[in-house]
């Protein structure tokens, strides 16, 4: 009876008609539930290690990949750097030649002429100085770079226009033929002028 006692007291304390009696499961129930409870536990954790086994592997295989590429790449660009192929920065272009210079030259000296010449139309009269045709350059330079240029008006009502570039030097005069005095650069010129034929 004692063990009677003892096994009531444990149920509940609700009274000898066993109301309020616990209604939890009885011990082989819960363990049960444990036991579930573990699996469902390891299971996951399981799951878990494996998706981080995974990404591990996944990551090993890129950096297979990617390490060499970038030191490839890296060694590629000292290459290019140290000792640059043709292709990569081609080679300077040939400077142009004394006969190139000087139709350079007299191209500008001729366009420089022109730009006197329709002063000339626009005011009935030849400009005091070039400072009045000057077309905006780089600094100080004018349209023309490294080309010197002298102007004088003369007596007749012309002009002559003096160009320097280097060794070169030339001289036009405003009643002179453009054909004759560019020589090679007329066909340059004539070639640029939409509708002008030689």
């Amino acid at each position: 009876m004692a063990d009677d006692v003892s096994s009531g007291s444990s149920r509940g304390a609700g009274g000898p008609s066993g109301e309020g009696a616990d209604d939890s499961p009885p011990r082989r129930d819960r363990r049960a539930e444990m036991a579930a409870l573990v699996r469902t536990i390891q299971e996951d954790v399981e799951r878990r290690e494996e998706a981080v086994a995974v990404e591990r592997r996944r990551r090993s295989r890129n950096r297979r990949i990617v390490y060499p590429a970038l030191g490839l790449a890296l060694v590629l660009n000292i290459l290019v750097l140290v000792a640059p192929p043709s292709w990569v920065i081609p080679p300077p272009p040939e400077p142009p030649t004394a006969e190139e210079e000087e139709l350079a030259l007299r191209l500008a000296v001729y366009l420089q002429g022109q730009k006197l010449k329709a002063y000339e139309r626009d005011n009935g009269r030849f400009p005091p100085d070039l400072q009045a045709v000057r077309s905006p350059g780089r600094e100080g330079e004018g349209p023309f770079p490294g080309v010197e240029f002298q102007y004088r008006t003369t007596p007749r009502g012309t002009f002559e226009l003096l160009g320097e570039k280097g060794l070169h030097r030339v001289v036009y005069t405003s009643i002179q033929d453009p054909e004759e005095f560019l020589g090679g650069a007329w066909g340059v010129l004539v070639g640029s002028v939409p509708g002008r034929e030689e």
